[in-house]
C-alpha cells in the first residue's frame, strides 16, 4: 500500500483534494435558485437547428440583452461594447438536457468545476514546489474567501469555464516544450480557441505567453540574447496570436466599432483610476484572503493597515528571495489579468483568474531550500506555512457561509417567483412589474417566468427605473403608488432607507422625478406609452411590509 502510494503519490492527493472540497462546499447546501441574468443565460441557451447554433456567433443574443423584459429598447452592440461569449450559451445548452432548469444541478457542477481547477493547480504548484505547500496552495484557492459572494452562482460559471481553459493551455504547453509532440500544441490552441470564445479576459494570453516564454527561456538559456529570446518565444506563440487576429476580425465583422455607443471598456477608465482607492483597497485585501466582513463600509485605512501588515513578512522574503524576475513576472500577470477591473469596475470574481498568480508568488516566497537557507529563515518559513494551514478552517467557514447565504437567497426568489406562476388570475396575461426592490429582481425576471412555465405567448414587462434601493430582507413601509389615468404616480415614505434607481433603462413612457430628498428621488410620475395602457395588462409591485408580490 505504502508503495503505491509513494509510487502514485500526485494522483492520490489529486483525488483527495478533489473529493475534500466536493463533500465540503457541493453538500454545504441541499436546494439552490435561479437569480440575477441566470433566466436570460439559460433563456436563451436553446438549440433547435444550425441556425440558432450560428445565431450565438453572430446575433445579438451573445451581448447585454440576454436578461431584458418584452418592452427591451435595443440599443446596437458594438465592438467595445458588447459582450462577445458565444460559447458560453453552448455549455449551458448541452447542461441543460441533462439539468433542465433545476438550479441545485448547475450548483454541483459549478462546484464540481471548482474543483477540478483545484486538482490543474495543485499538479502546476508542484513545479515550484513540494507536495506540503502545493497542497496548501490548492486548498487555500479552493476555499479563498474571496468567493464566497459568488460561487455557485449559475452566472459565474463561465469564471470556471475560462480558467479550466487557461490551465489546461499551460500543462499542454508544458507537455509540448517537454516533448516537441506538436499533438500537444494543438491541443493547446484548441482550448485557447474555447476560452476566447468564453469570455473576453483570455485576449491577453498570446501576450502573456510571449512574456512567459522570454521569461522562463531565459531562466533555461541564460546565454541567449533578448532579440533572439523574443523571436523565440514570439514563433512559439504564433498560433495563438492567429486564433487571436481571427476572433477580433470576426468580432469586429459583427460589431463594427461605433465611438457613438457607450463602451463597457474604455481607455477613459484611466482617467479615474487615482479616484479608485477603495477599489484597490478592497482588491487587495479580497486577494490576502481577507474579506473582512466584521467592518463597517468605509473602514478603508483600517483595511489598508491590516492588509500591510499581513504582506509584511512577505516583504521580507522577497528581499532576501534569488527568484525576484520571476516574481515581478506573476505581480505583472496579475496585473494583466485584471484589465477589466482596471478598465471597468472590480467585483470579486474578476480575482479568480488571478488567485493562481498570487499563490505560486507565494509558493517561491515560502518554498525552503535547505542549502541556501540559514536556519533562522527555515524556522520563519515554517511559522507562516503553519499560520496559513491553520487559517485554512477560518476560510471554510466563511466560504460555506457565503455559499448558505446565497443558497437561501436564491431559493427565497424562486419561492416568491411561484407565486405569480400558480396565480390563476395571472394565467394567459400580460403583466407588467413595478416599484420591485432593485437587491433580489434586477435582472431576467421575464426569463425566468418563461422558463419555469408562464405562457410565452404574452409579454414581460418592467420599468426598472421604478425599481427601489432598500435593505433587503427588512421589512419596510411600502411606497404609495397611486394609479392615475394614464400612469401611475410613485412616492416613497421611509426616505432614509429607501430610494429610486431612475438611472436604469427598460422604459414604459415618460418618467418625472417631483421630489428629491437628501439628493435621492422620491416621488416620482410616470406617464405610459399607449401601448401599456392595454387594460388586459396585470401590474404587479412589491409588498415592502411582508416580503411578497401583491397584483396592483
Amino acid at each position: 500500500m505504502i508503495y503505491y502510494y509513494l509510487k502514485y503519490k500526485k494522483v492520490f492527493i489529486s483525488i483527495l483534494i478533489f473529493l475534500f472540497i466536493i463533500f465540503i462546499l457541493g453538500f454545504a447546501v441541499n436546494n439552490w435558485g435561479i437569480t440575477g441574468d441566470d433566466g436570460g443565460l439559460l433563456c436563451h441557451s436553446r438549440i433547435k437547428n444550425i441556425k440558432d447554433l450560428l445565431n450565438f456567433f453572430c446575433s445579438d443574443v451573445t451581448a447585454n440583452n440576454a436578461g431584458s423584459p418584452s418592452n427591451y429598447q435595443y440599443n446596437k452592440q458594438t465592438f467595445f461594447a458588447v459582450y462577445y461569449r458565444p460559447l458560453t450559451y453552448i455549455f449551458y445548452y448541452f447542461q441543460n438536457i441533462f439539468f433542465n432548469y433545476q438550479a441545485y444541478y448547475y450548483f454541483l457542477f459549478n462546484i464540481f468545476l471548482h474543483a477540478v481547477n483545484a486538482v490543474l493547480l495543485f499538479n502546476i504548484f508542484l513545479y515550484f514546489s513540494g507536495y506540503i505547500l502545493a497542497f496548501l496552495m490548492a486548498l487555500t484557492f479552493a476555499f479563498h474567501v474571496s468567493m464566497c459572494t459568488w460561487l455557485g452562482w449559475i452566472a459565474s460559471q463561465v469564471y470556471q469555464i475560462e480558467l479550466f481553459f487557461i490551465l489546461l493551455i499551460i500543462l499542454f504547453l508544458k507537455k509540448y516544450l517537454e516533448s516537441k509532440k506538436i499533438l500537444y500544441y494543438l491541443f493547446a490552441l484548441l482550448f485557447f480557441l474555447f476560452a476566447i470564445f468564453t469570455r473576453e479576459l483570455s485576449v491577453i494570453m498570446p501576450i502573456w505567453l510571449v512574456l512567459a516564454f522570454i521569461t522562463f527561456n531565459c531562466y533555461k538559456n541564460n546565454k541567449l540574447n533578448f532579440y533572439n529570446n523574443f523571436l523565440y518565444s514570439f514563433k512559439l506563440s504564433l498560433g495563438f496570436w492567429f486564433i487571436w487576429g481571427f476572433y477580433f476580425l470576426l468580432r469586429l465583422y459583427f460589431y463594427p466599432i461605433n465611438n457613438a455607443v457607450h463602451s463597457n471598456f474604455s481607455i477613459n477608465s484611466f482617467r479615474f483610476l487615482f479616484n479608485r482607492y477603495p477599489d484597490f483597497i478592497t482588491l487587495i485585501s479580497n486577494l490576502a484572503n481577507q474579506s473582512i466582513y466584521f467592518l463597517p463600509g468605509g473602514n478603508f485605512k483600517f483595511k489598508a493597515i491590516l492588509v500591510l501588515l499581513y504582506f509584511v513578512p512577505f516583504i521580507f522574503l522577497f528581499m532576501i528571495n534569488k527568484n525576484k524576475k520571476y516574481i515581478l513576472f506573476f505581480i505583472f500577470s496579475m496585473c494583466l489579468f485584471l484589465w477589466p477591473a482596471i478598465l471597468h469596475l472590480y467585483v470579486d470574481r474578476y480575482l479568480y483568474p488571478v488567485l493562481p498568480f498570487y499563490l505560486i508568488i507565494v509558493l517561491i516566497l515560502l518554498k525552503i531550500n535547505y542549502k541556501q537557507d540559514n536556519l533562522s529563515i527555515i524556522l520563519y518559513k515554517k511559522i507562516i506555512i503553519i499560520f496559513l494551514y491553520l487559517l485554512l478552517p477560518f476560510d471554510i467557514y466563511i466560504l460555506r457561509s457565503g455559499i448558505k447565504y446565497q443558497s437561501i437567497s436564491y431559493y427565497q426568489k424562486e419561492l416568491y417567483f411561484n407565486k405569480i406562476l400558480n396565480n390563476k388570475n395571472l394565467k394567459n396575461k400580460k403583466v407588467c412589474f413595478l416599484c420591485l426592490p432593485a437587491y433580489l429582481f434586477y435582472n431576467s425576471i421575464a426569463q425566468y417566468l418563461w422558463i419555469k412555465g408562464f405562457n410565452k405567448s404574452f409579454d414581460i414587462y418592467y420599468d426598472d427605473r421604478t425599481f427601489i434601493a432598500h435593505n433587503f430582507p427588512e421589512k419596510q413601509n411600502n411606497p404609495e403608488i397611486i394609479k392615475l389615468n394614464n400612469g401611475f404616480k410613485f412616492i416613497i415614505k421611509d426616505v432614509n432607507k429607501q430610494s429610486f434607481l431612475t438611472y436604469r433603462g427598460n422604459i414604459m413612457g415618460n418618467l418625472i422625478t417631483d421630489k428629491y430628498l437628501q439628493d435621492k428621488p422620491v416621488e416620482l410620475t410616470l406617464y405610459l406609452d399607449k401601448k401599456y395602457l392595454d387594460p388586459d395588462i396585470k401590474f404587479i409591485t412589491w409588498d415592502y411590509s411582508k416580503n411578497e408580490f401583491k397584483i396592483l
